[in-house]
This record gives C-alpha cells, sequence and structure tokens, in this order.
C-alpha cells in the first residue's frame, strides 16, 4: 500500500468492512479487495476508519440491515399506491403495472 498511489475504488462513509492490518496505516480488505488507508491526515483527509469491536460491527450491520429492510418497505408502499391509482384509473392489468411502476421506482431510488 502507498498513499501516492492511484485510488482504484472508494467505499462511501458507513460502509462496514472487515479488515486485518497490514502495514502502517493501512488495512488489507479481508474480501481481497485491495488496502485501504486508516487516517489520511497526511494528505488532508482526516480519519478515514474507525475500527469497531465484533459487537459493535454485528450491531451496526444489523442496523444497517433494518434500515434497508425499512427503505425496502418505503418502496413497497410507492409502488402500491401507483399500482392502485393507475388500476383505478385505466382497468389495466395490476401485475404488468406493477412491474412497470417498480422499474420506474427503483431508477430514482436505487
Amino acid at each position: 500500500p502507498d498513499g501516492s498511489a492511484t485510488a482504484v475504488d472508494r467505499r462511501l462513509e458507513g460502509t462496514l468492512l472487515r479488515a486485518r492490518p497490514a502495514a502502517e496505516n493501512w488495512v488489507r480488505l479481508d474480501d481481497g479487495s485491495g488496502f485501504m488507508m486508516l487516517d489520511g491526515k497526511g494528505l488532508g483527509l482526516g480519519r478515514l476508519l474507525e475500527p469497531l469491536t465484533p459487537a459493535a460491527y454485528d450491531a451496526a450491520l444489523e442496523a444497517q440491515r433494518a434500515a434497508a429492510l425499512d427503505e425496502r418497505r418505503k418502496i413497497d408502499g410507492v409502488v402500491e399506491a401507483a399500482v392502485a391509482a393507475e388500476v383505478a384509473r385505466s382497468g389495466g392489468d395490476a401485475a404488468r403495472i406493477r412491474e412497470q411502476v417498480r422499474s420506474e421506482v427503483l431508477k430514482r431510488y436505487v
């Protein structure tokens, strides 16, 4: 790992990672995708990664899963409301309309 190397990927803030120490100020990602710098203050970036205990990692992962499930339920609610409105308006096939609406909604949300 080298701070002057070209970055090949980035992770969004809040992304949970599993990693192992690799070199001073670096970790090797357990998924084999490369290395990440722990602290970028020498580059004007500040702290980049925050270590978690296994229990804190599991809790954060469960919170992310719960948030994703909640978001999915919201999207499903938007889809079903739009389907009901279109079926009432056009009398069309609900399954076909649901497929079209879900596709459009997912383009906006994902």
